[in-house]
């Protein structure tokens, strides 16, 4: 399996032409995310914490015959 580079930005995946497979694909992902209580949203960071960062990493999995995968 070959990983191809994808969109840098939301807006380059949701404006490609397969834009659509990159919004089914982020919501899976956050839905994932949110059923395995990944992370809590909140309003403000409470004193004396800190936040962690994080950032998408998006590419397309590719089959040996070059298909897409996922």
């Amino acid at each position: 399996m070959v990983i191809e580079q994808g969109p840098k930005t939301y807006r380059a995946a949701f404006d490609a032409e397969d834009g659509e497979q990159w919004k089914e694909a982020l919501g899976r992902e956050v839905a994932s995310m949110e059923s395995h209580e990944a992370f809590t949203i909140i309003e403000k960071v409470p004193e004396g914490a800190s936040m962690i960062g994080s950032r998408w990493v998006m590419g397309r999995k590719l089959m040996a015959n070059a298909t897409m995968d996922k």
